[in-house]
Order: C-alpha cells, then structure tokens, then sequence
C-alpha cells in the first residue's frame, strides 16, 4: 500500500559532509548494510556522549571544543543564523557554515524561552537546514510555544535536521507546539541517518493534519531511547506518540501519552516502512476514528525491504472501530512481507485483540493477564540485553511493576510511570475484572520514586498500595510522577457485592486499623470479612475484634444484627503505627 505525498523538506545533503570524516570522528559505523536502499538508516557503532567539560561560553564547534549554549539569546541566533544562511550578527557563534554541518553545539544550563514566543524553528524546510549536532547535556528547554498562523509546516524546536544531524539528551516542559503538517516537540521532520537520542517530552503537541508525533513529526533515521508524556492530537493520519511518519530505526522508547488521530495513529509510530522498530512500550490511551491503528504501531509496511517489528508492549487502552491492541496492520508490499514477533499486551487494559491480521497469533502478539506480566514473569521471553552505539539497553524488571526499556546510565521519570500497573481482579481465566468491567477494589503500585496516584471523577480512594471503589461509573486514575503522567481509564460496575439501595447504620472506628476494630451503629451477632478479592479471611461475634493479624489492605466487612439484616462497610487494615 504505497503512498504518494509531496515531502516539504529537504532531507538530503551530498557532499558536505564525507562518511569517512563523520565515522573517524564519532565513531559511526556506515559499512553496517542499510534498512532501505533509498532510506540509508544506520546503526552506529558509537554513540553521542554527553560533553562532561566544565560549563564555559564561546567554543569552536568541534566535538572536543562544542558551541555552548546557555540562554535563550544564544539559542534564538542559532535559530536567526541557520534561517538566514548567513553570518549573523552577535558573533556569538563565530562560524561561516550556514547549517553548522559537522558542527557540535552543547547547553549548559536549562533554558527558558518565554520571552520568544511565537518561537522560531531553527531550519526552513527545503531552503536553509540544520546539519549539526545539538546535544542538550541533559538540561531541559521551557515554554516553547510555536504558532503555524505565519508557517503552516514543520513545528517544533527546530523544523527540520538534516542528513547526519543529531538531537541529544534534551527534555522540553511545560512548553505547547502547535501546527499543521510535520509537528513534533523536537522537530517536525529529520532526515537520512539523523539520530534522535535520550530526547523527552512532557507537553502536548497538537496538529491540524498529518505527521504528527510526540518527539518528530516524521523521520527517515533513528529514534532512541526517547519518550513522551505529553498528548498528541491531530484531526487527520500518521499520528504516532513518538513520531508520526517512520523510515527508519526505532528502538527503547516509552509513550504514556493518550495518542488521538484518524487512522495510522499509534503509541509509539503511526506509518512505518522499511523500518526496524523494536524493544518499545506504549502505557497511553490511543484513539483512532477510523482505519489501521494500534497500541503501539498503527501501520506497518515495506516499499523495498522488510520491516521488522519485535519486543512491543502495550499496557494502555485502545479506543475506536479498528484499532488494535499492539499493530493495526502487518502489510505486504511488492512481496516484501513485514513481520513481527515476541510482543505482548494487557489483555485486562484492553478488550482488543492484538494485530490485523490473525488477531492474536502465538509468537507474534499475544495477549496475557497483568499479573503474567509485572515482576519477574517475563524474564524468560524479554531477558536480554541489546546495544545502540556503545550502550547497552535492557529489559527492566522490578516487583510489581511491568517491564521497560530501560538505559543503564539515563534515568527517566516516564518509564516509572509507564510500569505502574494497576492490577486488577483475577481470581481464573473465567472470572476476572477489565478496564470496561471493574468489580472489585484492586491493587496499585505507588512505592516508587515518589509515585502517586489520583482519581479524576472521585469514585476511587486510594490507601497504600489498594484503589478502593467508592460508586460505580467512569473514572480516570491519574498515574504521576513530577512532569510525567499516564491515565488509565475504568468503568466500575459493581463493587463487591454491595447493594447500594441498601442503606446502613453500620460505623467502624479507628479506621484505618493497626488492630483492634469496634462496631457502632448496630448490635451485631455476627461479622464476616471479605478481602479485595471478595474471599472471607474471617468472621467474629460481637461489636469488637482484632484485625492485627491480617495482611494491609482494605476488608469489607457485613455484619447481621439481631434482626438478621445484614450491613456493610469498609475498613483499611494498616501496620504503620
């Protein structure tokens, strides 16, 4: 299923920059065989290093001696010198290469770009290119607010990277990129053998057409361990949460945005071809009206090679007519098959099946219940390492928690938040609690660097590691951890057998209880105690017992008075003193 579209970048550049230079500097490997013939997508064999020299002003632009940037002034003359292919004025970078080709530019401190509002793309598509490489140091970019109103294409912090270009250990925050086509935070298109990497998002990104995507809007090169938390929305296809249109290799990232688009619309890609994506999680809600999407990838497809799908895992919900649970479409091109293999996803956090075709197929996706999933229970399927550059990535696996793609040396408040999972009943095969028919109260996990956990509507408390149904309905629990956020989406139908037309006089205190519990408001003759999993663990007689030796949680209790009525109410057990 082949598309004809006009690009609006220019996404090439010959002869500025020789392969034999570029590999002797930063180690890239460029004898290593191409995804595509026309794509020319890499795997380098060394990576983009975060400069570790002391914070200075001025530089050369080599890699040992990078540009430093350290305000928003300086960022903005980037912006002026590229767009304008031409020295500035300022000589704040005194360079004489309009697109800084091979040239290293470094920040220094967190930069605020309030006072450049509408901001300015660095890049103008198809005219004046960015071909350096911008590495963030790990500092974060505020307030970038674009406005397509005067340049309806290509938004972000910079419009297009060029071939070879490199965006690097960047987050943006508390920032809004608007636009039309080619929007992403980042970039709104990057060319052959670009390099997205340790680049993360916390802000919404909305576009009114195509391409759209949490970190590029398209990109012809490589997207590492990325991710995004903020939401993406667009009226029209090739919506992804990490980029919207893909031709390249894609590999370790998170989305725990809600994702909304048309068709090709996906956690972590919308459209791929002739892609490598592989070892990436969605925990957001995607929204598709119409057509091929998926959890994690919306459509796949191949012009000239094959397109390999491997290791995707979706913990979110999905939402729409055809969407699917992890890959809306496998298609085949000119007899180039695309295939995918070892991916998994909540068959609890989704009522969809898993791929188009053959729904769920063993060995390609399959679907497993939460608790197959968290802790050390896929250890067997997912425990091993891989290598971008000279890093190494593996599968984290922790108690409690659903496995991520995880770096050994960048810490990344989205991938806590994309593993916390909030465990629904299960007591068989038959007989378990989903998103869309929550019964029961539940176990979170909340016991992490700071995690917390809200409810949107009120319907849910929540109480150490328990989410306790307070009335039936839709509720949105909101997962947090500082800017990074995912939403997970319940319809409570019932709640523990709880007859709610029946009022009761029943009282309970101290609630919580670290031990001894008195009953008010009746004279019972008997109390039984259910668990969260509605199984009685035990039953006393009188108005007064001890629930010390019960595990925390929360307990129902129904207790039957003289006149053999019986009433409810709940009551936290809790060690802390």
């Amino acid at each position: 299923m082949k598309r004809t579209f006009t690009i609006l970048v220019a996404l090439t550049m010959s002869g500025i920059v020789a392969y034999a230079q570029m590999q002797s500097r930063i180690g890239y490997d460029f004898a290593t065989p191409n995804i595509g013939a026309t794509l020319n997508a890499m795997r380098p064999s060394g990576d983009l290093k975060v400069n570790t020299q002391p914070a200075r002003s001025g530089g050369t632009g080599t890699y040992e001696d990078p540009y430093i940037v350290g305000s928003a002034e300086e960022l903005a003359e980037i912006a002026t010198r590229v767009n304008s292919g031409t020295e500035a004025s300022g000589v704040i970078f005194p360079d004489g290469n309009p697109g800084y080709a091979d040239q290293y530019f470094l920040m220094d401190k967190d930069i605020d770009l309030s006072n450049y509002t509408p901001w300015m793309p660095i890049s103008i598509p198809g005219e004046k290119i960015f071909f350096g490489h911008f590495d963030g140091g790990n500092h974060t970019i505020t307030h970038l607010t674009t406005d397509f109103s005067t340049n309806n294409s290509n938004q972000g912090l910079f419009s297009v990277i060029g071939a070879n270009a490199s965006i690097s250990n960047l987050k943006i925050r508390d920032s809004h990129v608007t636009g039309e086509i080619y929007t992403g935070s980042f970039v709104g298109a990057a060319g052959e053998n670009s390099q997205i990497i340790n680049c993360h998002n916390y802000s919404d990104v909305n576009a009114t057409y195509y391409y759209c995507g949490g970190i590029a809007g398209a990109s012809w090169g490589a997207i590492v361990n990325c991710s995004n938390a903020g939401n993406i929305t667009s009226n029209q296809d090739f919506i992804g949460g990490i980029v919207g249109d893909f031709y390249g290799t894609i590999i370790s990232c998170i989305n725990t945005g809600n994702i909304s688009g048309t068709t090709s619309t996906g956690g972590i890609v919308g459209y791929s071809a002739n892609a490598e994506i592989a070892h990436n999680i969605n925990a957001g809600n995607i929204y598709a009206t119409s057509g091929y999407s998926g959890g994690v990838v919306g459509f796949v497809t191949n012009y000239d090679s094959e397109n390999t799908s491997t290791e995707l895992l979706n913990f979110g919900g999905c939402y729409g007519p055809s969407i699917k649970a992890v890959i809306g479409r496998l298609w085949t091109e000119n007899g180039q098959p695309s295939h995918a293999s070892n991916c998994y996803y909540d068959r609890q956090m989704t009522d969809k099946t898993g791929v188009t075709p053959g729904n769920d197929v063993e060995g390609v996706v399959e679907p497993r219940f939460t608790h197959e999933l968290i802790g050390f229970n896929m250890t067997e399927e997912l425990g091993h390492t891989w290598t971008y550059g000279n890093e190494v990535y593996s599968w984290n696996f922790y108690e409690d928690n659903y496995p991520t793609p995880d770096s050994w040396v960048h810490y990344n408040e989205t991938r806590f938040v994309a593993a916390a999972p909030a465990r629904l009943r299960y007591v068989n095969e038959l007989d378990y609690d989903r998103f869309n028919n929550v019964r029961d109260d539940f176990h979170i996990f909340n016991d992490f660097y700071g995690l917390t956990w809200e409810s949107a509507t009120g319907k849910v408390s929540f109480f150490e590691n328990i989410a306790q149904l307070l009335e039936t309905g839709r509720d949105t629990l909101i997962v947090n951890l500082d800017d990074a956020r995912k939403e997970i989406i319940i319809e409570i139908t019932d709640m523990l057998g709880t007859d709610e037309d029946t009022a009761t006089n029943l009282t309970v205190y101290p609630n919580p209880t670290n031990g001894f519990l008195t009953l008010e408001g009746i004279e019972a003759t008997e109390t039984k105690v259910f668990d969260a999993l509605g199984q009685q663990v035990m039953s006393f007689r009188g108005n007064m017992a001890q629930l010390g030796h019960l595990p925390q949680g929360v307990y129902l209790l129904k207790s039957t008075d003289k006149n053999g009525f019986i009433q409810q109410n709940r009551v936290v057990v809790s060690h802390q003193q």
